[in-house]
């Protein structure tokens, strides 16, 4: 293997995972004994960034994880970096952080398999200048329990590609099966249990996810081009022309979480939007079923459609803010409303439409309190055996109350 590059710019990134020794060629058997850890890079086509090829550590380094010597490790990787950079510690050394920088520009992409098998990595930090994830950039990551991104799946799309399994939350984590690793069938299309579905596999241990990108309409039209088979809209390629092929414009949209994103990631215990965003789309979380707890964003309005249906284990979200939720938002969420504390805790919302079965199912709600007036769809309420509806609460469609369940409203 030829000898690493020593001559490369060290550079400061704002994370406790600073930038080792880079190489532009295959490094897949692990770095020169001389330095502990490598990454690879090439040129974007473009010429306006790099990409991230890949990341490997010397076998020196592998010996030490595989024995938990995190200590060792660090002391290791310290010795690889500059006077002024930033050190390693037992803690901070299992940190993964994508570079922002390489020969003074920025690091825009991730390739496919960059990071992979490296099982003493605990946490992945990508950074808000990435535009790009490869499928399958992250495979294999089998202790990691937290992840940070600005965008979930290959990238930021301006706007909604509803048909595309790139859009989902283990495209990055790849399909390659191991021990280790959950499979978890992401639906990404309406009617997906007939086969828009994709099978991840995603770190077992992985509990947290954070996304940091905004979703926000942006100025002008985005232009897509699909076509049907069997019913189905399929994406047509930019140079598609002929008989069967459709056109449509619609408003453009940088969305860092689009709908279906996390749909099925069944190891999620909790899941952290810190962008603007005003609407959690549909299915957006749908089958989460460790999903736990989840802080709306303060710029969250609207809740659509099976955004949160099935997360079974999801006791507690904060909807104060949110002036409408969707048909069956919350269906079948079982453990809503439950709480340590003496008959459970009252969930408060100042919506003012609720969708058809959008709490059906959810049988540990004690007390909804509705701040301003609310019109209520059918079945909304349907088998919540032990809830109180307190406020002014109306039925959606006239002359029909089948919301209503047999205890007291107020």
């Amino acid at each position: 293997m030829n000898k690493l590059l020593k001559t490369l710019t060290a550079l400061s990134v704002a994370s406790v995972f600073s930038l080792g020794v880079a190489s532009c060629k295959n490094n897949s058997d692990g770095a020169d004994e001389s330095e502990p850890f490598s990454y690879e890079y090439s040129l974007n086509s473009e010429k306006d960034g790099y990409t991230l090829t890949g990341y490997s550590i010397s076998s020196a380094a592998k010996s030490l994880a595989d024995k938990n010597d995190y200590a060792a490790l660090a002391e290791l990787f310290n010795k690889s970096l500059g006077e002024n950079e930033t050190k390693y510690t037992a803690e901070t050394v299992r940190t993964f952080t994508v570079p922002e920088k390489y020969n003074d520009l920025p690091v825009t992409k991730i390739a496919s398999n960059a990071v992979v098998n490296l099982g003493y990595i605990d946490k992945v930090v990508v950074t808000a200048v990435v535009e790009e994830i490869g499928l399958g950039a992250f495979v294999g990551l089998t202790s990691l329990k937290e992840i940070e991104l600005p965008f979930v799946g290959k990238s930021i799309y301006s706007g909604i590609n509803y048909w595309n399994n790139e859009k989902e939350f283990g495209y990055i984590f790849g399909t390659s099966e191991a021990t280790g690793l959950t499979s978890c069938a992401q639906v990404y299309n309406e009617g997906g249990e007939s086969g828009d579905s994709t099978n991840y596999y995603i770190p077992t241990t992985l509990k947290k996810a954070t996304v940091t990108g905004d979703n926000k309409k942006l100025d002008g039209k985005q232009t897509i081009k699909y076509k049907l088979v069997d019913g189905k809209r399929v994406k047509a390629d930019d140079d598609e022309t002929g008989e069967g092929i459709i056109t449509e414009e619609f408003d453009a949209y940088s969305l860092a979480v689009q709908p279906y994103s996390f749909y099925g990631c069944s190891t999620l215990e909790e899941i952290e939007l810190v962008g603007n965003c005003d609407v959690i789309y549909e299915y957006t979380f749908a089958n989460c079923s460790a999903l736990k707890t989840f802080a709306v964003p303060d710029g969250v309005t609207e809740i659509r459609k099976h955004a949160f249906d099935d997360c079974s284990a999801l006791y507690s979200i904060d909807l104060k803010n949110v002036d409408k939720i969707g048909e069956s938002a919350f269906e079948h969420c079982h453990a809503l409303g439950a709480s340590t504390l003496a008959g459970g805790s009252e969930l408060t919302t100042k919506a003012t439409v609720v969708g058809d079965y959008a709490f059906n199912g959810c049988n540990s709600l004690v007390s909804v309190k509705f701040e301003n007036a609310a019109q209520i769809g059918r079945y909304a309420f349907k088998d919540c055996d032990k809830v109180k509806l307190v406020g002014t609460v109306s039925a959606l469609v006239s002359g029909d109350e089948t919301w209503k369940t047999d205890t007291d409203q107020e």
